[in-house]
């Protein structure tokens, strides 16, 4: 639930549980705050294909009303500035679990277009 009017506090709430964790401690919050932070735009991503499609079927009237869409309202396109506010370790943390995401996805798309070729091969 991270809006603008929370986004300094929940950015200073973050600061201050990194100050606060022991050394011990530090991989084990940055990889959950890392893991967080891809839920949200996993979540983000499912809820927007599902509604992207009926978005696309309105009438061209409808799509120029300033209306807020759903990752706006769920600020989803908050959550960047917000990394980006914290210290270096955090931000490499994100980007390299958002890089083993993007290696699963690739992996899982390169299969799938393997297998169109090998559907495409059938009909021929």
């Amino acid at each position: 639930n991270l809006d603008q009017w929370t986004m300094r506090q929940s950015s200073l709430e973050l600061q201050l549980m990194i100050k606060q964790t022991p050394n011990n401690e530090m991989n084990s919050l940055l990889e959950n705050i890392a893991k967080a932070t891809i839920e949200v735009f996993q979540q983000s991503a499912e809820t927007g294909s599902s509604s992207g499609s009926t978005a696309s079927n309105m009438p061209s009237s409808s799509k120029t009303k300033p209306v807020l869409s759903s990752l706006e309202r769920s600020g989803v396109w908050l959550v960047a500035p917000l990394i980006a506010k914290l210290p270096t370790s955090v931000q490499g943390h994100v980007l390299k679990a958002a890089g083993e995401e993007l290696e699963k996805g690739q992996h899982l798309g390169s299969s799938s277009r393997k297998e169109r070729d090998r559907q495409k091969q059938k009909r021929l």
